[in-house]
């Protein structure tokens, strides 16, 4: 969907194509095979104000087709590449790996678990996933009624928690979970209870894992370095860009999760914070 970055960013690999690579090779770095940057975005992409215009015009773009009831998997992949572009048009650099290895499993729905760094996870794992299945992600019911954004996460249809009653929030996960992994539809996880630069074993339930173990579908963990967007002090959302930051996404090998999933879990968490730990981020040593 040409536009959606506005006029600086149409140069580069279009959405297909970087999903087409990811399934194939299971990797992508913006610095060796990415999207040149235009002379426009040289100039402006220096600014926060303008990284901020080029998310907003996304979201916008989104909102506008989900009012009009036509916001379907093709255009939610795009969207989401529209914000995969406005942080490279800024100057970040957006590293994916493990990709074949969600690729093997063909369309077979899966459990992601992640940890939650920013609000950029949100927005760019889509367009990695959505190639493979449709993708149901666990969010705070506060984000469906946000003006503009709240639109566009209602069309897509998460799983809704209040993050104010747990076990309300466990039984509404796994069933609603269960109800879109039976439909073929992958369902994505952060357990954490908030974002967090650092990472404690202990803030990650094992939610992720009893899904999948009632839903007898694989479990892949996912980790994220998503610091590139800062948490803002006025709204978390709207922080400061660090572009000395790369941005990492990796995939776990897919595993069955046996038993009571307390081995899937630990293995989950031992996968997120090794690669936290290997990009530089604060782990926490359980007590």
């Amino acid at each position: 969907m040409a536009g959606l970055g506005g006029r600086c960013s149409e140069t580069g690999m279009d959405r297909k194509a970087f999903q087409e690579q990811l399934a194939r090779t299971g990797s992508y770095d913006t610095a060796s095979d990415g999207n040149p940057r235009s002379r426009c975005e040289r100039m402006l992409g220096w600014s926060d104000g303008y990284y901020y215009w080029r998310i907003f015009r996304v979201v916008y773009s989104g909102h506008c087709y989900s009012k009009r009831g036509q916001f379907g998997v093709e255009t939610w992949a795009d969207h989401s590449y529209g914000i995969h572009r406005a942080v490279e048009a800024c100057g970040g650099r957006i590293i994916i790996d493990g990709m074949d290895l969600v690729a093997a499993l063909g369309v077979r729905p899966v459990v992601y678990v992640g940890n939650h760094m920013s609000l950029l996870e949100t927005l760019l794992i889509p367009v990695m996933a959505l190639q493979f299945n449709y993708l149901a992600t666990v969010v705070k019911e506060s984000l469906v009624k946000y003006p503009i954004f709240g639109t566009v996460m209602r069309a897509v249809e998460p799983v809704t928690v209040s993050r104010r009653n747990p076990r309300e929030d466990l039984k509404m996960v796994l069933e609603k979970g269960k109800e879109f992994l039976g439909a073929g539809r992958s369902v994505l996880i952060f357990p954490q209870s908030t974002r967090s630069r650092t990472i404690d074993p202990a803030d990650f339930n094992s939610l992720g894992a009893k899904l999948a173990q009632r839903s007898n579908v694989p479990l892949v963990p996912v980790a994220v370095k998503t610091d590139f967007h800062g948490i803002g002090r006025w709204a978390r959302d709207v922080g400061r860009i660090d572009r000395k930051k790369a941005l990492h996404f990796r995939f776990g090998a897919p595993m069955d999760v046996e038993g009571n999933g307390r081995e899937a879990h630990r293995k989950t968490v031992d996968f997120i914070t090794g690669a936290l730990a290997e990009w530089g981020c604060q782990v926490e040593t359980e007590q």
